[in-house]
């Protein structure tokens, strides 16, 4: 399944862009760039599943991963606390939430 990329990375980027507004002019290239990474290696990651080439739970493991990897460009991007990553996370994979979910033919927990 496919869902429209640049939308998904303008609708995560924007939600990005709202909680790390102080140092956005500074950081915004590299959230853009890891989030476009991000997205790519999502939309990968559900091709993977989907062709049976790794299993579901395998799936949802390296999803995890992703997620993980997305806070530490938030905590790099805002130099934040664990928590404010968390926050930052979340409001970006909420953004993208229904577009990422439809690229799995199973049910991921994103965030």
């Amino acid at each position: 399944m496919s869902f429209n990329f640049d939308q998904v990375l303008k609708s995560m980027v924007g939600a990005a862009k709202g909680v790390l507004e102080t140092e956005w002019p500074q950081v915004q290239s590299y959230v853009k760039g890891a989030t476009s990474s991000y997205l790519r290696d999502m939309e990968e990651l559900s091709k993977l599943v989907a062709s049976g080439e790794i299993s579901v739970e395998d799936g949802q493991f390296l999803a995890d991963l992703h997620k993980r990897s997305m806070k530490m460009v938030y905590t790099a991007a805002r130099g934040m606390s664990g928590a404010m990553a968390e926050v930052a996370v979340n409001s970006a994979l909420n953004a993208a939430n229904n577009a990422l979910g439809s690229l799995f033919s199973f049910p991921i927990k994103l965030f």
